[in-house]
């Protein structure tokens, strides 16, 4: 019989989950500070309910999350504004995924 030593598997483990929560964060923050900025960068401003709408859910470390609940959120990002182009939240994904 052969055994194999995985002591130090464990900690490599724990060692490459925080690696990847801290990318995580590190993506899904510039996402956030992105799309929380000023046009043409961010999202446009009538009144600042869009873009004071956006939340950064952090409670799953390895799974951060941008959101924002606000209903016409999807029109502006459909062009609806002449403040920022059509598609800003890809953009702002692509940006920071890269």
């Amino acid at each position: 019989m052969i055994g194999i030593d995985n002591s130090a598997l464990g900690s490599f483990v724990i060692e490459l989950e925080g690696a990847l929560a801290d990318e995580a964060l590190r993506v899904m923050s510039g996402i956030f500070t992105d799309l929380t900025a000023p046009p043409p960068v961010g999202t446009p401003v009538d009144t600042g309910v869009a873009r004071n709408g956006w939340q950064l859910d952090l409670s799953q470390p390895l799974a951060p999350e941008v959101y924002n609940d606000v209903v016409y959120i999807n029109a502006l990002n459909n062009g609806h504004s002449q403040q920022a182009p059509a598609g800003f939240i890809e953009a702002a994904i692509d940006k920071n995924v890269r």
